[in-house]
């Protein structure tokens, strides 16, 4: 329609097919071109190819968020941790069919030990003279359910590359873990707790693990978590944890603090 009948009908006609395209799933790529909220963020692409059970397109999108930031937690941290809080919130709400909730979690594990083959060992000290990380022996438990296993085994690919000893303990044998004696507990132990379903859960575990391994440095990680580390802190206390941190990243250079010895005066 051209001419003074076609600038007429123009606009009402863009609004109904994008009201179309909000309203009904199948043509909600009307609503993306036609409507005018911003273009969405990498996470949410990266989610709705997950929701459309678009393996293909999803590693794609990882793959390409890999070579842009060069290191694999940044990834982790702003790729697929906020699309596992989304579907975790979906999941929670009851939108998200049982069989995509399967292909989500199934497709994002593969991802994650493909995204991990293809990184190089990213170093938290670029001076070649940096103390050796690999004597802490460092234990990733998740805190709930199969998403903070997910990010437990992102964590714990991460570590490995950077020497630490690392026991990913699964998420079925999460109490028996908690369980052994003092003695046997590793120096560090790290709560994978996705954020927000997770973390009140991760207190008691954390708590228990307090119980059976007094000497032991526990760190807290509410992943993806909106309010801030030290918000959390406050509110949940700080007695049966030493540590909060709320990405991967602040995780590695937390471990290497703790690693890394504090120098001592000769005087």
């Amino acid at each position: 329609m051209w001419g003074p009948i076609g600038l007429v009908v123009s606009t009402p006609l863009t609004v109904c097919l994008a009201v179309l395209g909000r309203h009904i799933p199948q043509f909600g790529f009307l609503y993306i071109l036609l409507g005018d909220e911003p273009v969405l963020s990498p996470e949410v692409r990266f989610y709705q190819r997950l929701l459309a059970l678009d393996e293909d397109e999803a590693a794609e999108l990882a793959g390409a968020s890999l070579k842009e930031k060069k290191r694999l937690a940044e990834v982790y941290d702003s790729l697929l941790i906020p699309a596992l809080g989304l579907a975790k919130r979906d999941r929670h709400e009851g939108r998200l069919e049982p069989d995509r909730d399967r292909f989500i979690l199934q497709t994002t594990r593969e991802l994650i030990e493909e995204l991990s083959e293809h990184s190089a060992p990213y170093s938290p000290a670029p001076e070649p003279t940096a103390p050796s990380l690999g004597g802490l022996s460092v234990a990733c438990l998740p805190a709930k359910d199969e998403a903070d296993e997910l990010v437990r085994l992102m964590l714990a690919h991460l570590l490995r590359k950077e020497g630490y000893h690392v026991a990913a303990i699964p998420l079925g044998i999460a109490e028996g873990a908690l369980a052994q004696s003092p003695k046997d507990c590793m120096e560090v132990m790290i709560i994978s707790a996705l954020a927000p379903f997770a973390i009140l859960h991760a207190r008691t575990v954390c708590r228990r693990m307090r119980e059976q391994c007094p000497g032991i440095k526990i760190v807290l990680g509410p992943w993806n978590s909106a309010i801030p580390g030290e918000t959390i802190k406050e509110r949940l206390g700080s007695v049966h944890f030493d540590f909060i941190v709320t990405t991967l990243e602040q995780a590695q250079s937390q471990l290497a603090a703790v690693a890394t010895p504090v120098p001592t005066s000769n005087d």
